[in-house]
C-alpha cells in the first residue's frame, strides 16, 4: 500500500498549521493587526486546495491526453494518480485570487505569508514520492544511487530527496525574507522564482518525456514561474524605489 497519500495529507495539514502559527502572526505585525483573520485563511486555504486538485488534474490530462481521449470517464478516476504539481499550483493560484476579489481581501499578502509554509508542505510530499518509489531521477553511479523496482534494476539519483531538501532550504530562506518586510509581494515572487530554477534544473536528472522546444512540461511551467516572479519583483522594487521605502 502506498504511503504518498499520507505524505501528501501531512503535507496539507503542516502547510495550513504553519500559514496560522508562524506565517499570520508574523503578517499581523507587519501590517498593524491586517485585514485577514483566521477565517479568511482557513476560506481562501480551502478553496486553494480545491484549486490545487482541479488544476493538477486538468495539467496531467492535457499533456497525457492521448490516453484519456478513448475512455473520458477515465479523467475523473483520481485514485488512479496523475497530478501535475505546476497545474496544481496554477489552479490554487487561481482559487485563492478568485475567494480574495470576492471577500475584498489582499491576495499578495496572503501569498507571501503562505509561502514559506507551502514549501515546507512540498518538501513532504516528495518524501512522500520517495516512499512510493516514483518520480525516480536518471541512472548513475553515485555512491548514493539507489534502486527503484518501477524503474527497472538500475541505480538512479534519488530525485525525490533532492527536492525534499531543495524545498526545505526554500522553507528557510523565504520564511527568513519574510520576517524582514520587504513589501507586498516580494517574498511570493522569491518563491516562484527559487521554486522555477530548482524544478528546472532538476527536470535534467529526472525521468520526464519532452513535450516541446527540448524541454519538459516541468521545464516549460519552471520558466513561466522565472519570468512571472521577475517581472512582479522587478514592479515590486521600482515602486519601492519611488516611494523612497
Amino acid at each position: 500500500m502506498t504511503v504518498y497519500p499520507l505524505f501528501a495529507l501531512l503535507g496539507i495539514i503542516s502547510a495550513y498549521l504553519l500559514i496560522l502559527l508562524r506565517g499570520y502572526p508574523q503578517y499581523r505585525k507587519q501590517y498593524h493587526l491586517g485585514i485577514l483573520n483566521r477565517r479568511d485563511i482557513t476560506r481562501a486555504f480551502s478553496s486553494a486546495l480545491l484549486g490545487v486538485l482541479i488544476g493538477a488534474r486538468i495539467g496531467y490530462i492535457f499533456f497525457h491526453w492521448s490516453y484519456y481521449a478513448s475512455d473520458l470517464i477515465r479523467m475523473f478516476f483520481i485514485w488512479e494518480g496523475g497530478l501535475i504539481f505546476h497545474g496544481g499550483l496554477a489552479g490554487g493560484l487561481a482559487a485563492s485570487w478568485i475567494y480574495c476579489r470576492l471577500a475584498g481581501r489582499p491576495w499578495l499578502e496572503l501569498l507571501d505569508f503562505s509561502a514559506a509554509p507551502l514549501a515546507f508542505g512540498y518538501a513532504l510530499g516528495r518524501i512522500g514520492c520517495f516512499f512510493n518509489g516514483c518520480c525516480a531521477g536518471t541512472p548513475t553511479d553515485l555512491p548514493w544511487a539507489m534502486v527503484f523496482p518501477f524503474f527497472g534494476e538500475a541505480t538512479r539519483h534519488p530525485a525525490q530527496l533532492y527536492s525534499a531538501a531543495s524545498a526545505l532550504l526554500l522553507f528557510l530562506i523565504l520564511d527568513r525574507v519574510y520576517q524582514r518586510n520587504r513589501g507586498r509581494g516580494f517574498t511570493f515572487s522569491l518563491f516562484l522564482i527559487l521554486h522555477g530554477i530548482y524544478r528546472g534544473s532538476m527536470e535534467f536528472i529526472r525521468v520526464e518525456p519532452t513535450v516541446a522546444f527540448g524541454l519538459t512540461h516541468g521545464q516549460l511551467f519552471s520558466a513561466i514561474m522565472i519570468l512571472t516572479g521577475g517581472f512582479l519583483l522587478r514592479k515590486i522594487l521600482i515602486n519601492h524605489r519611488r516611494t523612497g521605502g
